[in-house]
C-alpha cells in the first residue's frame, strides 16, 4: 500500500469533519478517518484497512448501483447522491460523493475517495433552526405584548427618519392616531426643539451610537408643550448593516413641573409668572425658536401678545434680522395697503416718491401683524399670496417683488367665528394656525397677580425715584378679586396710578383708581344680593366720577366729553386699553370734536 503525502494525511485524518474513505481501483480501503469511524459507530482499534467498501459501508447503493462503478462507466470524475439508506445501525441517511483522484493508479494505489454525510445531522440542523424560529416568534410575540404595556413610549424609524412602528403609550401621549404617526417623519411626529439643531436619532443613525436621557420639549396634537427624555438605539440587519433607529420616550413633565413649583417664580422674556399654561406658552417659544413657521397669537387686549411676539422673534434664529411691526386696526385700508405693499410714485394723490411697504423693510426677518382679525377681506388675500408665492407689487407698481418673511400675527378676535361671518378668509386662518398660542387671560392667573403687583412696585421704584417698600394687605386683596377686562395692561395702570397716588412707603387701598376700589363695594353688595357675576366688573360709583348709563356709544360719548377727549382716561375708567378704545370708536363711528 502507499503512503499518504502529509498533506492529504493531516486534510483527511486531521481536519476534515465528513466521514472520508480512500479506495483503490478494487474498492479495497486504503484508509478511513476518524469521522468515518464515528459515523459507522466502528471500534477506533479495529483496523480496517484492506476491506471492501460495501462490506464495510453497508449502504443501500453498493451492491447495484456503486458510485464508484458509475463514475467508472459514465467517464465522470465526480458522482453525488442524496438521502441513500445505510445498514449501520444508528446511521440515517446518507449523502454520498464519489471522486476519482488517478485514473492511471496501478492496484495497491489511491484511486478515488469517498465521502460520506449523515443527512440525520442535517435535518437535526432543519429542526433545530425550525424550532429556534419558533421560539423567537414567541418571544418577539411576548416582546409585543411588553412593548404595548410598558408606560414608556416606543417608536422606530427607517434610515430615512420615517415613523415604521409605535405602541399605544406613545400614541397616547401624543395624542394622535396610528396613521398620523407611522409613515411621517420623526420630526413631523414630534415637532421637538431638537429636530432642526440636535437630533438624538439622527445623530445615532450617523455616529452608530445610542443616546440616553435626551431632554426635549415636544408638541402634543393638542398643541401641549410636554417635557419628555428620549433614548435611542441603532437598528442592524443581519449584514450588520444599519438599518435605522429604535427610541424609547419618557414623560418628563411632572419632574419638570416640581422643579418649577420649588422655584415659584419664572421671569423670561419680560413676563413674570407661576402658572402652568402661561409656563407652557413660553415653553412653546423654545420648541419653536429653530423654525421659520408662522405663529399666530391669540388672547384678550392686554395679555401681552406683542411682548411674546417680540420674546418669539428674541429667540429665533432670525433675531439679528429685521423685525417690523403693523396694527391692522389702526389704518385705513387704503392706508393698511401701501403700509404693507408700499406704493410707487403717482399710485394716489400725494404719492410723490416710491415708498418701501412693510414686506420689503421685513426681507429676511420678521413681520408682527398686530390685530390681523381687522384686516380688509381684500387685504387679506394680498397677503395670502405672499405667505404662499412670497411675491407682491407694491400699489401702483407693476413689477413683482419677492421676499423672505417670517409672520407672526395676533388677534383678540374669535377667528373661526368671523370665518362663519363671512369676515375672514379660511385659508389664510389656516396659513397663520400653524403654530396657534394662547395667552390666558389674567382673570385666569390669579396668583401671578401679587407677582406682578410686585414686579410693577420694583418697576415704578426705578422709575419715578420713590421706595415704595409693600403693598398692603387689604390693597392687595383687592387687586387679586378685580376681575381685570383690560388684563395685564390695566393691573400696570392701575398700579401705576396708585404709585403716583402714594406718600408714603405703603401702597394703601385708597390710592387704588376709584372704579377699582367702588367695583369691590359693588361686587360685595351684589354678593349678598345673591349675584355671583365675578367676572363683570361693576361701573364705579362714585361721587367724584359715576358713569353714565346707556349703550356703549352713549357711554363713550359721555366720557370723552366729560374729560375734554383724553383718551388715556376714558380707557382707564372702562378698563381697557387705549387702542381697544380707539378700535371701539372707530367701529362706533364716534367723532370727536372735545376741544
Amino acid at each position: 500500500m502507499c503512503a499518504l503525502s502529509p498533506e492529504i494525511h493531516r486534510l483527511i485524518l486531521e481536519d476534515f469533519p465528513d466521514a472520508v474513505l480512500v479506495l483503490d481501483r478494487q474498492r479495497t480501503i486504503l484508509h478511513a478517518n476518524p469521522a468515518f469511524y464515528r459515523l459507522m459507530d466502528l471500534d477506533p482499534r479495529e483496523d480496517i484497512r484492506g476491506r471492501q467498501c460495501g462490506e464495510v459501508a453497508q449502504t443501500a447503493v453498493c451492491e447495484s448501483q456503486c458510485l464508484m462503478r458509475r463514475a467508472e462507466l459514465d467517464e465522470r470524475t465526480t458522482v453525488q447522491r442524496h438521502s441513500i439508506p445505510c445498514q449501520c445501525p444508528g446511521v440515517g441517511p446518507l449523502c454520498m460523493t464519489h471522486r476519482i483522484l488517478n485514473s492511471s493508479a496501478a492496484p495497491g494505489e489511491p484511486f478515488s475517495i469517498e465521502v460520506f454525510k449523515d443527512m440525520a445531522d442535517l435535518g437535526n440542523y432543519l429542526e433545530t433552526l425550525r424550532t429556534t424560529a419558533l421560539a423567537l416568534e414567541q418571544e418577539k410575540d411576548k416582546l409585543a405584548v411588553i412593548l404595548e404595556g410598558i408606560a414608556d413610549g416606543f417608536f422606530t424609524t427607517d434610515r430615512d427618519l420615517l415613523v415604521t412602528d409605535a405602541n399605544d403609550s406613545l400614541l397616547r401621549f401624543l395624542r394622535k392616531r396610528r396613521e398620523e404617526v407611522v409613515g411621517r417623519p420623526c420630526s413631523e411626529v414630534f415637532h421637538s426643539d431638537k429636530c432642526e439643531v440636535d437630533c438624538p436619532v439622527r445623530w445615532t443613525l450617523d455616529h452608530g451610537k445610542h443616546v440616553a436621557n435626551c431632554r426635549e420639549r415636544v408638541l402634543t396634537a393638542e398643541d401641549q408643550v410636554r417635557h419628555v427624555l428620549k433614548s435611542t438605539y441603532l437598528q442592524r440587519d443581519m449584514n450588520g448593516e444599519p438599518t435605522g433607529v429604535i427610541g424609547i420616550v419618557r414623560d418628563n413633565s411632572e419632574l419638570v413641573s416640581l422643579q418649577r413649583q420649588a422655584v415659584s417664580l419664572v421671569k423670561a422674556y419680560g413676563f413674570v409668572t407661576k402658572n402652568k399654561h402661561m409656563q407652557e406658552v413660553l415653553d412653546l417659544i423654545q420648541t419653536i425658536r429653530d423654525t421659520d413657521t408662522s405663529v399666530l397669537i391669540l388672547g384678550e387686549s392686554g395679555t401681552g401678545k406683542e411682548m411674546l411676539a417680540n420674546a418669539i422673534v428674541q429667540s429665533s434664529v432670525r433675531r439679528n434680522k429685521p423685525f417690523i411691526k403693523i396694527n391692522c386696526s389702526a389704518l385705513t385700508e387704503n392706508l393698511l395697503e401701501s403700509e404693507l405693499f408700499g406704493h410707487v410714485k403717482g399710485a394716489f394723490t400725494g404719492a410723490i416718491m416710491d415708498k418701501p411697504g412693510k414686506f420689503e423693510m421685513a426681507d429676511g426677518g420678521t413681520l408682527f401683524l398686530d390685530e390681523v382679525g381687522d384686516m380688509s377681506l381684500t387685504l387679506q388675500a394680498k397677503v395670502l399670496r405672499v405667505l404662499q408665492e412670497k411675491e407682491f407689487e407694491r400699489v401702483g407698481g407693476n413689477r413683482t417683488l419677492r421676499v423672505d418673511v417670517r409672520i407672526l400675527a395676533a388677534t383678540n378676535k374669535d377667528l373661526k367665528e368671523e370665518i362663519r361671518k363671512g369676515n375672514f378668509r379660511e385659508d389664510l386662518y389656516y396659513r397663520l394656525h400653524v403654530i396657534p398660542v394662547r395667552i390666558p387671560p389674567l382673570r385666569q392667573r390669579k396668583e401671578d397677580i401679587p407677582l406682578l403687583v410686585h414686579h410693577f412696585v420694583d418697576l415704578f421704584n426705578q422709575k419715578y425715584k420713590r421706595s415704595i417698600q409693600e403693598v398692603s394687605s387689604r390693597a392687595l386683596a383687592l387687586l387679586v378679586d378685580y376681575p381685570w377686562p383690560g388684563n395685564v395692561r390695566e393691573l400696570r395702570n392701575a398700579v401705576e396710578y396708585a404709585f403716583v397716588c402714594s406718600n408714603g412707603t405703603i401702597l394703601e387701598r385708597p390710592a387704588l383708581p376709584t372704579e377699582i376700589q367702588h367695583w369691590q363695594r359693588g361686587w360685595t353688595e351684589r354678593r349678598r344680593g345673591g349675584d355671583a357675576d365675578e367676572l363683570s366688573p361693576r361701573p364705579p360709583e362714585t361721587e367724584a366720577e359715576e358713569l353714565p348709563s346707556g349703550d356703549d356709544r352713549q357711554r363713550i360719548l359721555a366720557l370723552l366729553e366729560r374729560h375734554h377727549g383724553n383718551r388715556t382716561k376714558v380707557a382707564q375708567i372702562l378698563g381697557m386699553g387705549r387702542t381697544t378704545l380707539w378700535r371701539k370708536i372707530k367701529e362706533l363711528s364716534i367723532r370727536e370734536n372735545f376741544r
